[in-house]
Protein backbone atom coordinates (compact mmCIF):
# COMPACT_ATOMS: atom_id res chain seq x y z
CA UNK A 1 0.00 0.00 0.00
CA UNK A 2 1.43 3.46 -0.99
CA UNK A 3 2.17 5.98 1.55
CA UNK A 4 -0.73 8.28 -0.60
CA UNK A 5 -3.37 5.79 -0.06
CA UNK A 6 -2.46 5.02 3.77
CA UNK A 7 -2.81 9.14 4.18
CA UNK A 8 -6.04 8.58 2.31
CA UNK A 9 -7.15 6.27 4.24
CA UNK A 10 -6.47 7.70 8.02
CA UNK A 11 -7.72 11.07 7.11
CA UNK A 12 -11.09 9.24 6.35
CA UNK A 13 -10.58 6.82 9.67
CA UNK A 14 -10.38 10.67 11.42
CA UNK A 15 -13.01 11.66 9.86
CA UNK A 16 -15.16 9.42 10.67
CA UNK A 17 -14.04 8.93 14.30
CA UNK A 18 -15.14 12.61 14.30
CA UNK A 19 -18.60 11.65 13.12
CA UNK A 20 -18.54 8.83 15.43
CA UNK A 21 -17.54 11.30 18.31
CA UNK A 22 -20.45 13.71 17.42
CA UNK A 23 -23.10 10.01 18.18
CA UNK A 24 -21.48 9.43 21.26
CA UNK A 25 -21.70 12.88 22.28
CA UNK A 26 -25.42 12.99 20.87
CA UNK A 27 -26.37 9.52 22.37
CA UNK A 28 -25.20 11.63 25.69
CA UNK A 29 -27.20 14.36 26.00
CA UNK A 30 -30.49 12.39 25.59
CA UNK A 31 -32.34 12.72 28.84
CA UNK A 32 -34.17 9.48 29.49
CA UNK A 33 -35.74 9.36 33.13
CA UNK A 34 -36.87 5.93 32.95
CA UNK A 35 -34.83 3.78 30.82
CA UNK A 36 -31.08 4.37 30.95
CA UNK A 37 -29.75 1.51 30.55
CA UNK A 38 -30.40 1.30 27.03
CA UNK A 39 -29.25 4.89 26.41
CA UNK A 40 -25.94 4.15 28.08
CA UNK A 41 -25.48 0.83 26.12
CA UNK A 42 -25.55 2.31 23.04
CA UNK A 43 -23.78 5.09 23.95
CA UNK A 44 -20.79 2.51 25.19
CA UNK A 45 -21.70 0.82 21.69
CA UNK A 46 -20.39 3.96 20.01
CA UNK A 47 -17.56 4.78 22.23
CA UNK A 48 -16.38 0.82 20.93
CA UNK A 49 -16.88 1.47 17.53
CA UNK A 50 -14.67 4.67 17.67
CA UNK A 51 -12.19 2.57 19.55
CA UNK A 52 -12.13 0.16 16.66
CA UNK A 53 -11.48 2.33 14.20
CA UNK A 54 -8.51 3.99 16.40
CA UNK A 55 -7.00 0.44 16.03
CA UNK A 56 -7.10 0.31 12.50
CA UNK A 57 -5.22 3.32 12.00
CA UNK A 58 -2.75 1.28 13.98
CA UNK A 59 -3.03 -1.68 11.57
CA UNK A 60 -2.57 1.06 8.80
CA UNK A 61 1.08 2.22 10.84
CA UNK A 62 0.12 5.47 12.76
CA UNK A 63 1.40 5.97 16.00
CA UNK A 64 -1.39 5.50 19.20
CA UNK A 65 -1.68 9.36 20.98
CA UNK A 66 -2.52 7.06 24.07
CA UNK A 67 1.07 6.45 25.62
CA UNK A 68 1.62 4.33 29.05
CA UNK A 69 1.75 7.47 31.96
CA UNK A 70 3.27 7.29 35.15
CA UNK A 71 1.12 9.91 36.19
CA UNK A 72 -3.66 10.69 36.25
CA UNK A 73 -2.63 14.22 34.85
CA UNK A 74 -0.34 13.10 32.35
CA UNK A 75 -3.31 10.74 30.51
CA UNK A 76 -3.53 12.15 26.66
CA UNK A 77 -7.37 13.80 25.74
CA UNK A 78 -9.20 11.52 23.09
CA UNK A 79 -7.83 11.57 20.09
CA UNK A 80 -10.67 12.87 16.92
CA UNK A 81 -13.00 14.74 18.65
CA UNK A 82 -16.08 16.25 17.88
CA UNK A 83 -15.57 20.11 18.49
CA UNK A 84 -19.46 21.18 17.51
CA UNK A 85 -22.54 22.32 19.29
CA UNK A 86 -24.40 19.52 20.44
CA UNK A 87 -27.95 20.16 21.80
CA UNK A 88 -29.26 18.66 24.96
CA UNK A 89 -32.05 16.29 24.18
CA UNK A 90 -35.44 16.93 26.15
CA UNK A 91 -38.04 14.17 26.72
CA UNK A 92 -40.42 16.03 24.32
CA UNK A 93 -37.74 15.99 21.46
CA UNK A 94 -36.71 12.49 21.92
CA UNK A 95 -38.43 10.52 19.49
CA UNK A 96 -37.16 12.78 16.58
CA UNK A 97 -33.60 12.55 18.03
CA UNK A 98 -33.19 9.34 18.56
CA UNK A 99 -34.72 8.39 14.97
CA UNK A 100 -31.98 10.74 13.38
CA UNK A 101 -29.19 9.07 15.73
CA UNK A 102 -30.58 5.79 14.00
CA UNK A 103 -30.42 7.00 10.78
CA UNK A 104 -27.11 8.50 11.25
CA UNK A 105 -25.51 5.41 12.41
CA UNK A 106 -26.96 3.43 9.12
CA UNK A 107 -25.17 6.42 7.24
CA UNK A 108 -21.77 5.92 9.40
CA UNK A 109 -22.45 1.68 8.78
CA UNK A 110 -22.74 2.74 4.94
CA UNK A 111 -19.23 4.46 5.63
CA UNK A 112 -17.74 2.02 6.82
CA UNK A 113 -18.74 -0.54 4.43
CA UNK A 114 -17.03 1.34 2.09
CA UNK A 115 -13.56 1.55 3.87
CA UNK A 116 -13.78 -2.30 4.27
CA UNK A 117 -13.72 -3.09 0.75
CA UNK A 118 -11.04 -0.78 0.34
CA UNK A 119 -8.80 -2.23 3.40
CA UNK A 120 -10.24 -6.05 2.48
CA UNK A 121 -8.63 -5.32 -0.94
CA UNK A 122 -4.92 -4.41 0.86
CA UNK A 123 -4.85 -7.15 3.14
CA UNK A 124 -5.30 -5.14 6.17
CA UNK A 125 -7.24 -4.20 8.83
CA UNK A 126 -10.47 -5.99 8.11
CA UNK A 127 -11.12 -7.58 11.47
CA UNK A 128 -10.99 -3.95 13.02
CA UNK A 129 -13.88 -2.36 10.40
CA UNK A 130 -15.77 -5.59 10.92
CA UNK A 131 -16.01 -4.86 14.68
CA UNK A 132 -16.56 -1.35 14.63
CA UNK A 133 -19.79 -1.99 12.23
CA UNK A 134 -20.82 -4.61 14.93
CA UNK A 135 -20.83 -2.02 17.64
CA UNK A 136 -22.43 0.31 15.56
CA UNK A 137 -25.23 -2.22 14.37
CA UNK A 138 -25.53 -2.71 18.09
CA UNK A 139 -25.97 0.96 18.93
CA UNK A 140 -28.67 1.11 16.59
CA UNK A 141 -30.49 -1.96 18.23
CA UNK A 142 -30.40 -0.26 21.88
CA UNK A 143 -31.74 2.99 20.49
CA UNK A 144 -34.27 0.78 19.07
CA UNK A 145 -35.31 -0.81 22.27
CA UNK A 146 -34.97 2.53 23.56
CA UNK A 147 -37.77 3.69 21.13
CA UNK A 148 -39.94 0.70 22.35
CA UNK A 149 -39.68 1.85 25.76
CA UNK A 150 -41.05 5.15 24.68
CA UNK A 151 -43.83 3.43 23.21
CA UNK A 152 -44.37 1.03 26.13
CA UNK A 153 -44.27 3.88 28.36
CA UNK A 154 -47.53 5.36 26.52
CA UNK A 155 -49.47 2.25 27.26
CA UNK A 156 -51.95 1.71 30.11
CA UNK A 157 -51.16 -0.50 32.59
CA UNK A 158 -54.23 -2.89 32.52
Amino acid sequence: MTENIITNLVEFIDSERIQLDMLIQSVGSIKSEEYKDDIRLAYNELRLAKCWLGKLKGALGTETPYKVVSEVKDIPKTAEVYEGDIPSISTEDKLNAVNFLRKVILERIDALFTLGNIISYEGLGTEEVQHAIKHLHQARFYLGFELGNMRDSQIPDK
